[in-house]
């Protein structure tokens, strides 16, 4: 596979080790995963928005050509790469070489890396809440940084337990993200959807963003709770409960050994879920 390092187009067998230094030794930088769909990438100019905050919080200075030509450079990369019509994309933005936990330099480069993809996928799945993750508050937490280590250490968990999908709580015991994405919950009952925002203890995410501003502009008859934090027990009574990321919506069948019914929420969703690019429509 070819890939991007500061705009200029390699084989990923030759990327030096050297340049990706600090990456590895240090998870000094961050990254983000993006759909390329239809010809562009889905909801870029957020993404982007996303990775310049990212840069300044972690004082991560890319080249100006490599950031200015980022959204050219992947749909050049996706069509070299022969993916056809989809493709997942992860960039990547990792501090230069040089100095331990003091770097030499902000200065950073940027890669864009391609896998196959068929678009954003589409689940039932059974779920369980996390014993050993907990998300802590830090002016860093809401970047997706190179340190994946706690949504790694739940993945462990969620395949050791043989779970589909793991819910992550912060240090006071609510419920506020899923093992890759955000969480909405539907109480059919109350007709409240809650939007647990992750805010400084997680990421906020694309596509959970892009959900709430939906169901703001166009459900005004439901109440919406735009920080919604539940225990366990809250969360049971839910009658939907939807984990979501720019890849992937997830709906939650069971959770904790407790049924739940994806179908209201699904319903209220149907016309912002139908523009998607979803995997069952990548050759219709």
């Amino acid at each position: 596979m070819t890939c991007v390092f500061d705009s200029v187009f390699v084989l990923e067998s030759e990327l030096s080790g050297t340049a990706l230094q600090r990456g590895w030794q240090y998870a000094d930088g961050l990254f983000e995963t993006m759909l390329f769909a239809n010809g562009e990438v889905h909801l870029f100019e957020k993404h982007i928005t996303r990775l310049r905050q990212g840069c300044q919080l972690l004082s991560l200075m890319p080249h100006r050509e490599s950031m200015d030509s980022l959204l050219d450079n992947i749909i050049s990369l996706v069509a070299m790469n022969q993916l056809g019509s989809t493709a997942r994309i992860k960039v990547m933005v990792i501090r230069k070489a040089g100095g331990f936990y003091t770097p030499d330099t902000d200065e950073a480069h940027l890669l864009i890396f391609t896998l196959p993809s068929e678009g954003i996928a589409e689940r039932v799945v059974k779920a369980d809440i996390s014993r050993t993750v907990f998300l802590h508050a830090s002016p860093w937490s809401g970047i997706k940084s190179l340190n994946a280590n706690k949504y790694v250490q739940a993945g462990i968990e969620k395949r050791n337990n043989k779970w589909e999908e793991i819910l992550l709580c912060n240090t006071n015991g609510k419920v506020i993200e899923s093992g890759n994405g955000n969480v909405i919950v539907y109480e059919e009952q109350a007709n409240l959807i809650g939007l647990a925002d992750p805010k400084s203890f997680g990421i906020r995410g694309i596509m959970f963003d892009e959900i709430g501003q939906w169901l703001q502009a166009n459900r005004p008859d439901i109440t919406i709770n735009p920080i919604y934090h539940q225990t366990k027990e809250r969360l049971e009574r839910a009658t939907s409960i939807l984990c979501c990321n720019s890849l992937s919506l997830n709906w939650i069948v069971e959770l904790c050994d407790v049924a739940l019914n994806p179908e209201p929420l699904q319903e209220i969703l149907a016309p912002f879920i139908e523009k998607l690019p979803l995997a069952a429509q990548k050759n219709s």
